[in-house]
């Protein structure tokens, strides 16, 4: 039964937390993976042994004790357990794997593990801190979906710019840096639409960290809030892909 143990130190604790109960972005840290159905929590997991790929799919709970959070990975021939427990400037990891052919994989396993912690420490360091945003005069965020939300946080903003980009799969920070620069002092609406229209993107930006975004793909809608699910916008901006129109506002300093 291959097990493997992992230490992240955290410079955020609280960011640390806010990871681990988004399940989206647990999935998106997981090697070797696809997605089958973010809905249901259904992974598809590849362990490369030698010349074998060795691969099951999974679906996943979240279980929380006093102590730690549990994810419990299911799959028809295997099961993986992911334990992370909290502690105050770190957090600890342990990697279990049980089932089909377990004595091959464990040779795979701590290389496997030890990705999944680096995807992990990104995803952690990646978050808005709220303690920067609260000293700069409180969180600002926008449900895109609410009009009144809408309307009551996006209200004098100049347009600043307009023009065509195209954006990869996770390429959003490096148009983020394009589009605003090294300004870390205010706040930004970006918008984008692609020519058909298939696709569409809205993100709020505060003090150079996203704290509200959606996303519309071939009529999926994604969105996540920084009070609500702030490990998923990392996610969400990191699946941004295609050629948009983007306009990007500015709020109007004193008001």
């Amino acid at each position: 039964m291959p097990v493997a143990e992992h230490v992240i130190s955290l410079s955020d604790p609280e960011g640390a937390e806010r990871a681990i109960l988004s399940r989206e972005a647990f999935l998106h840290s997981i090697p070797n993976s696809e997605i089958v159905d973010p809905s249901r929590g259904l992974v598809r997991i590849h362990f490369k042994v030698w010349f074998l790929s060795i691969s099951d799919v999974y679906s996943t709970t979240l279980e929380t004790t006093r102590k730690a959070y549990v994810y419990h990975l299911k799959g028809t021939r295997s099961r993986l357990t992911i334990e992370l427990t909290p502690e105050k400037k770190s957090l600890r990891v342990v990697v279990t794997y049980t089932g089909f052919l377990s004595r091959l994989v464990s040779s795979y396993f701590k290389k496997w593990s030890e990705e999944l912690v680096r995807n992990l420490e990104k995803i952690i360091e990646s978050l808005p801190r709220v303690k920067e945003l609260e000293e700069k005069g409180g969180i600002i965020e926008v449900d895109f979906e609410d009009p009144e939300s809408f309307k009551r946080n996006l209200y004098r903003f100049m347009l600043l710019r307009s023009e065509k980009i195209a954006i990869g799969k996770k390429s959003f920070p490096n148009v983020l840096n394009y589009l605003i620069g090294e300004d870390r002092e205010s706040v930004y609406y970006i918008s984008g639409i692609t020519k058909d229209g298939s696709r569409r993107f809205q993100v709020l930006v505060q003090n150079g960290n996203v704290t509200s975004v959606l996303y519309v793909e071939n009529d999926r809608t994604r969105k996540a809030l920084f009070s609500k699910n702030p490990a998923d916008i990392g996610v969400i901006l990191n699946d941004i892909d295609g050629e948009f129109l983007v306009n990007v506002w500015k709020k109007v300093r004193g008001v």
